[in-house]
Formats: structure tokens, C-alpha cells, sequence
């Protein structure tokens, strides 16, 4: 058993921090909190997302590992540069529905600008029923040779600024989740049209609406009725994601409190030294929750890997929330500071255990696979 990550994935992970340190960091804090995309970080990222990405769609990835290397990218970038974070997310969530999904002509024409970041990319499954994906509202209908969407998307990231869409709508609603199809349309395309959204973040979130939205009838990933496969299998992958996410900001606020407390002459108090061992702790074990995860995902194990992504996730989102507040209670009112970062993963990581699923939906995942496959008692 060896828990030390590949050659290529530690030097990939060398990679992101040197550019994460040298042009992502300066970009950001040049640009400040933008209620927009940054299209600078967006050129940046050029130069990182390509290695998710298989060379046959304009990608970088000439290994099996694909899950695991987004994980430490994720974690790497979210510590360092949470802007780029979530706008590389939104191209992993886009491009993994398209190759799981489509067909290799699909792949062929959409995939490379997401993967080089020619276009910006939106995964918008949210509607009003929140975590009911079943339940979604947002219809599709075959007419002719096209497909008219109609419905309204909400607390969907890229919303109105991306260029391609992967966009779940229902093709046949008494079938909840099993009438659930995956839909490519692109930016132009008439009927479609989003806003944005306020947050305590600058995240780039907002609403979409669908008019009469046509869009050429093989733009439906594989058959009607599959969409809800897609997205789970796509959401499998970035809950590990989300999880490697987190890990990131409870890093960064573990850094920066135990600097913070060094320099200041805190770590002399036993109580200081508690709550940096407890931190220390939970973020060793939230990573290696996540690795394996991941490994599971990319040993095509999908039965374990949907429960071990569902309980990376859950853990690591919710240790990241408690390590955080740690972090702000070590600095005191410096926690809250804007001259810190701390701030900034105060606001930053309470997020994390909403999206992709919450943690209220990874319990009811766990669960439900605890209970299929419970056996009798055996023990004394």
C-alpha cells in the first residue's frame, strides 16, 4: 500500500503551485473581487486545464489517474487562488458530462475549447427543487431535427457568460429522474439568456432562462432518458473534487494561522497548540478520504467509488468549516481582517457543503448504500 501520489501527479502539483504562486495570485490581487469572470486567470488557466483532459480532445492527459490529478489541482488552487478554483471547476463539470455522455463527434467539437479555455463551460442541473434533480421543471421536447428547451436554471455557475452549456432538462416528467436527458447549447443560441447573481463571494453564479430555446437534435448526450446518469457520474467525480476543494482552504487557513501565531508568540499556550494539532489532524485525514476516492473512481470502481466520493465530500466539507472558524478564532478580529486571507476562507468555504450535493444528500447516499448492502451480525 503506498499512500505518496504518482511521479507525474507530484510534479503536477509542483506545476500549479509555481503557477498558482507566480501569475495567479498577482492576477487576482490586481483585479480584485470580481462579480464577473476574470478573463486574465481564464488565459492562465490555459495553461492547466489541458492536463484533465485526454490528447484526443485537445488535452494534456496521457494518463489513467484523471480523477486524482483533479483532485490535486483543486486542492492546490483552492489554498492558493480560490478565483481560478471555481472557474476551473465549471470546465471540469461541462467537458466530464460531454465524455462520459457523448459520442466521440461530440467530444471532438466541444471538448478542446472547454479543455484550452477558449470558452467557458457551465454544468446547470439547479432549479427551484434544489437537490431533487429528479424533480427538475425544464423541459425538452423533440420538434423536427431539434430539441426546444423551456424552463429556468438557478444557482448555476457561468451563468450567461460561459460558450458551452451542458444543460439536464426533462424529456418525459412522469418519469422524474429516468426522464432526465443532457443537453449541449451554446452561447448565441436565440431563447437562451442569464444573469448573475450577488454573493458574500465573488462567485460567478446566476440564473438562466430558456425561451423557445432550439438546438440541433444530436445535441442530446447519448439517449433520452440517460441525463441523470451523466450527472451522476460527472458529480461523482467532482464531489471528490469538492472534497480535494476543501482541503485546500483548511490548508491555507492552517498556514496562515500557525504563521500568524508563531510570529505573534501564541503557540507558547496550550490552547493554541490543541487547536493546531485538531486542524492538522482533520486535514490529513479529509486528504487521504479524498485520494482514495478518487483512486477508486479511476480504478473504474463506480460501486465503491460513489459511496467513498460521498463521504470524501461530506468529511471534508464540513471538517474544512470547522477548521476554518479554528483559524479565525487563533487571529481573533485579525480573522475577520481583510488585510488577511483568513477572511476570505472564512466566506469561501461555507459553500462547500451545499453545492455538487449536499452534505444532507451525501448522508442520504451513504446511508443508502450502507443499507443495500448490509449482511447479518457476526461478531460475539
Amino acid at each position: 500500500m503506498d499512500f505518496k501520489l504518482p511521479v507525474e501527479l507530484q510534479r503536477l502539483r509542483e506545476q500549479i503551485v509555481d503557477i498558482a504562486t507566480t501569475k495567479m495570485i498577482p492576477t487576482a490581487k490586481a483585479a480584485g473581487e470580481m462579480h464577473g469572470p476574470n478573463r486574465d486567470i481564464q488565459r492562465i488557466l490555459a495553461e492547466v486545464t489541458p492536463h484533465i483532459y485526454p490528447v484526443e480532445c485537445g488535452g494534456r492527459l496521457e494518463h489513467r489517474q484523471r480523477s486524482l490529478a483533479i483532485c490535486v489541482l483543486r486542492e492546490e488552487m483552492s489554498r492558493l487562488c480560490p478565483d481560478a478554483d471555481h472557474m476551473f471547476a465549471q470546465q471540469g463539470l461541462c467537458g466530464t458530462a460531454i465524455l462520459f455522455g457523448g459520442t466521440d463527434e461530440q467530444k471532438r467539437r466541444f471538448v478542446p475549447a472547454i479543455a484550452n479555455m477558449d470558452r467557458l463551460a457551465s454544468f446547470a442541473v439547479t432549479e427551484e427543487s434544489g437537490s431533487d434533480a429528479g424533480g427538475l421543471k425544464t423541459t425538452a421536447v423533440a420538434s423536427g431535427d431539434q430539441w426546444v428547451l423551456n424552463g429556468s436554471k438557478r444557482l448555476i455557475s457561468h451563468a450567461g457568460v460561459a460558450g458551452t452549456y451542458v444543460i439536464f432538462a426533462s424529456t418525459d416528467p412522469s418519469q422524474r429522474a429516468k426522464g432526465v436527458s443532457a443537453f449541449v447549447v451554446e452561447e448565441g443560441t436565440p431563447g437562451l439568456s442569464g444573469k448573475l447573481m450577488n454573493f458574500m463571494v465573488p462567485y460567478v453564479v446566476g440564473e438562466l432562462e430558456l425561451a423557445d430555446c432550439h438546438i440541433p437534435r444530436d445535441n442530446i448526450l447519448g439517449q433520452p432518458g440517460e441525463g441523470f446518469r451523466w450527472a451522476m457520474q460527472t458529480l461523482d467525480v467532482f464531489r471528490a473534487a469538492v472534497g480535494a476543494h476543501s482541503v485546500g482552504f483548511a490548508q491555507g487557513a492552517l498556514d496562515l494561522a500557525l504563521d500568524y501565531a508563531q510570529r505573534r508568540e501564541l503557540t507558547k499556550h496550550q490552547a493554541i497548540q490543541a487547536k493546531l494539532a485538531e486542524m492538522a489532524t482533520e486535514i490529513q485525514a479529509a486528504r487521504l478520504m479524498v485520494w482514495q476516492a478518487a483512486w477508486l473512481k479511476d480504478e473504474g470502481q463506480d460501486r465503491q467509488a460513489s459511496m467513498a466520493c460521498a463521504m470524501a465530500k461530506m468529511y471534508a466539507s464540513e471538517m474544512a468549516v470547522r477548521v476554518v472558524n479554528k483559524g479565525v478564532q487563533i487571529m481573533g478580529g485579525d480573522g475577520l481582517n481583510t488585510r488577511y486571507f483568513m477572511q476570505r476562507y472564512y466566506r469561501e468555504v461555507r459553500g462547500t457543503t451545499i453545492y455538487e450535493g449536499t452534505s444532507e444528500i451525501q448522508r442520504y447516499v451513504i446511508s443508502r448504500q450502507l443499507l443495500r448492502e448490509a449482511r447479518p451480525y457476526e461478531g460475539p
